[in-house]
């Protein structure tokens, strides 16, 4: 069985130099990659990494009359992504100073199941959640996640081809 590891996530922008500043202006973002337009996509890719993160977002642009960017609409199927703040609130209110649109104030959705959220737009209309994650005993559930992710990799072999984040696991150690 082929193992399969998400990688990142692409992002179809109506405008690359003021969404390239939006995400490396507001949200620290550094550049990783820029692809210039290339054949067949008449496109330009820019791949970005957070100083503290894994994962990548790549921006694509592509000229008018290319097969691989029909018309825009607002979001194309994508629902959102989501960066992980320390403080929610104050991170909202630099964010609202700067004129950027919080389209779901904090606390307005999820605060009923712990969660501390709130979302705001990008200049292509795309939904950006900004998460204050719960901690456990000083740990985000990501570090509980990375832990067992280790502890089963130095596993014995019967143990570590089984599921490495155990859902029940984390409900209880949430409560």
């Amino acid at each position: 069985m082929t193992n399969f590891r998400f990688i990142y996530t692409g992002i179809r922008v109506r405008n690359m130099q003021e969404s390239l500043e939006f995400y490396t202006d507001v949200f620290q973002m550094e550049v990783v990659d820029k692809i210039e337009t290339a054949e067949p996509t008449k496109g330009q890719a820019v791949i970005l990494k957070s100083p503290d993160s894994n994962q990548l977002l790549e921006l694509n642009y592509y000229e008018e009359g290319s097969r691989f960017g029909p018309e825009y609409k607002n979001g194309e199927d994508l629902d959102h992504i989501a960066f992980d703040v320390e403080d929610l609130l104050n991170t909202v209110e630099e964010l609202r100073q700067k004129g950027i649109e919080i389209v779901a104030e904090p606390f307005s959705i999820g605060s009923s199941i712990g969660w501390k959220e709130a979302f705001v737009k990008d200049p292509n209309g795309i939904w950006i959640e900004l998460l204050e994650r719960k901690k456990v005993n000083g740990k985000t559930l990501t570090d509980k996640q990375q832990e067992r992710r280790d502890e089963t990799e130095s596993a014995p072999p019967s143990v570590s081809k089984g599921n490495i984040l155990n859902v029940d696991s984390i409900q209880s150690e949430q409560e």
